[in-house]
């Protein structure tokens, strides 16, 4: 939307660099300007030329970038039209937001699961230290008993087999716990990392939007005082008050207006995409809550 609008307003800033250079000759022609003006003036037409040869080729590359996503060739960028412009819609947040919002970020829920599946790792790793006894691989010892697991040396022998003594493999077992323990302190700084950097991108994205929002306030402001210096602008040069030079100047005040903020409207789209992003999908705040 923000292409097509951009294009719009450089096209109508390229005629009016056109008529102003145009202007500009005859009154160096004239001897009324020297020609210092009239090469500012063509320097001004050849920019306002460049500006809009980037827009529209931004314009064709978003088309095409749209036309890719839905699965068709090039030749479906032409059929789409330029849609209205999109307005922002306002930021309703909490004054508080509960930190659970950050649990549905994908990146914050891996991390978490990381920590959680290195918790369970050093669980077995500490439980082989424990002995495992085989009760069913000690052959005519149907039933065990305090009294009678130890009373024969000839027993024993047939069930030593099927016992398994962390003792006599200790180091490797210790090394093992380590590495999982390491493991997991890797996991756990991992997590509060990623933690941290999910709410500096909440902060950040909260700021963006409430900083463009009054931005685009004073830009709406300014806009509208300049849309009325130019209607004032047209009577004045209908009735002979100012020349047609100085009317071009009004519009051209005016046409930079429109410029920047319809680009202020972009950045607040970006920035409200960005904090949906950053909080895992957005926010519905509860009906009544305090925004």
């Amino acid at each position: 939307a923000y292409a097509g609008q951009s294009v719009a307003i450089l096209k109508a800033n390229l005629a009016h660099s056109q008529r102003l250079l145009g202007l500009t000759d005859k009154r160096v022609a004239a001897g009324m300007d020297n020609r210092m003006q009239l090469v500012t003036a063509r320097a001004a037409l050849a920019a306002a030329s460049q500006q809009l040869e980037a827009a529209q080729r931004g314009e064709r590359a978003a088309a095409l970038t749209l036309a890719a996503l839905c699965g068709q060739g090039p030749g479906f960028a032409d059929t789409l039209h330029a849609p209205a412009p999109l307005r922002a819609a306002p930021l309703a947040l909490p004054v508080a937001l509960p930190a659970e919002l950050l649990a549905r970020r994908p990146d914050v829920t891996a991390a978490l699961w990381r920590v959680e599946a290195e918790a369970r790792a050093i669980k077995v790793a500490r439980a082989a230290f424990l002995p495992n006894i085989n009760l069913a691989a000690g052959l005519g010892l149907a039933s065990l008993g305090a009294g009678n697991l130890f009373e024969a040396a000839s027993h024993y022998e047939q069930f030593a087999p099927a016992i398994s003594l962390p003792l006599f493999d200790g180091g490797r077992l210790r090394a093992n716990l380590a590495g999982r323990d390491a493991a997991f302190d890797a996991a756990v700084a991992q997590y509060n990392s990623t933690l941290v950097q999910a709410i500096h991108e909440v902060a950040d994205g909260v700021s963006a939007t409430q900083s463009l929002d009054r931005e685009l306030r004073a830009q709406e402001q300014a806009r509208a005082a300049t849309a009325e210096a130019w209607k004032l602008a047209q009577d004045q040069l209908g009735a002979g008050v100012i020349s047609e030079m100085q009317a071009l100047r009004v519009q051209q005040a005016l046409l930079q207006a429109d410029q920047r903020l319809a680009q202020l409207r972009a950045d607040r789209l970006s920035a409200g995409v960005s904090l949906v992003v950053a909080l895992g999908g957005g926010y519905l705040p509860p009906t009544g809550a305090p925004t």
